[in-house]
């Protein structure tokens, strides 16, 4: 019986995709803030190798400041993401796991 609740409603079948780039671009910076605080930052990047005008946007959410404010927009690095949900369209929301700037300076956090 406990296997069957488990199979049925607690495992999660979905495959989440992880991306490795030599390069993005962080096209856009957002953030909710409440009084003294980030609540929720995120950026949104693009492969910067992709000449195409249609390219896949990826979401990353970040979950230290001191990353948030490190990162500009307009700027390429390399990154490696991983999904870890899906937003209410079905699309991967994904949460960074390295960042690093072309010259070879890693920023370090989550």
């Amino acid at each position: 019986m406990i296997s069957f609740v488990y199979f049925i409603f607690i495992k999660d079948d979905t495959a989440y995709p992880s991306h490795g780039f030599g390069g993005v671009i962080i096209e856009e910076k957002e953030f909710h803030i409440e009084p003294g605080r980030y609540t929720e930052m995120w950026i949104t990047v693009y492969n910067a190798y992709d000449s195409r005008e249609d390219t896949e946007r990826y979401r990353v959410d970040i979950e230290d400041e001191r990353i948030f404010n490190l990162i500009e927009e307009g700027e390429e690095y390399f990154m490696v993401i991983q999904a870890f949900k899906q937003d209410r369209e079905g699309e991967f929301v994904y949460r960074l796991n390295q960042i690093e700037r072309p010259e070879g300076t890693k920023i370090r956090g989550d």
